[in-house]
């Protein structure tokens, strides 16, 4: 138990250092870079399961074999029979009946196939230093179509020591609000993550 409550003290010292400490300072802007990417879709071979009747219409089977669909109490034309272990339930006039316990397997055809639907097959990206960025462009082929399309802000910003620092900006309209030289007052933890900033 001692040992347990060391590491947890241990660990809670480690948090608090990595994470929870933090220390200000200045710090200008030396660099702003931005990413973007955009999906391009289009239609992949994929293969699925499922019991023959649902199936979807575009799938094409490939294989089937017989498993258990479910399972019922009553006899079911075709199904298998499995029963338990027989025993004996007293009548209570002094004789005992011997009964037993039967379910039916039935079984249904259970397939693999294969469908077209909409896959990555490549990805498009542009990158630059300005404020501005752009999506990249892209000439689709037919059976093509764009999928989600991301965008990453980057601001550089360095310490009077030399250190350099790196923010992501949230959003566009946060990232135009950088430029090169600006200063700001910066709170960072041990990590080194700009926890937040001001500009001066």
């Amino acid at each position: 138990m001692i040992i347990g409550i060391i590491v947890a003290l241990v660990a809670l010292a480690a948090v608090y250092f990595l994470f929870i400490r933090t220390s200000t300072g200045t710090a200008r802007v030396t660099d702003t870079r931005w990413q973007t990417q955009v999906e391009v879709l289009g239609l992949v071979s994929r293969r699925g399961e499922a019991w023959e009747d649902a199936v979807p219409s575009n799938g094409t089977i490939q294989s089937c074999s017989e498993k258990v669909r479910r399972k019922s109490d009553s006899y079911v034309s075709g199904s298998e029979e499995i029963c338990g272990t027989p025993y004996f339930v007293d009548k209570g006039n002094g004789y005992s009946e011997k009964a037993q316990d039967c379910i039916y397997h039935v079984y249904d055809s259970f397939c693999s196939y294969t469908y077209q639907d909409w896959g990555v097959i490549g990805v498009e990206k542009q990158q630059g230093s300005d404020l501005n960025p752009v999506m990249p462009k892209t000439s689709l082929q037919p059976n093509q179509r764009l999928g989600t399309q991301t965008v990453v802000y980057n601001v550089a910003l360095q310490d009077s020591d030399g250190k350099v620092y790196q923010y992501e900006p949230s959003s566009l309209s946060e990232y135009q609000t950088f430029n090169l030289n600006d200063e700001y007052m910066i709170e960072v933890n041990t990590l080194g993550a700009v926890l937040k900033l001001e500009k001066k």
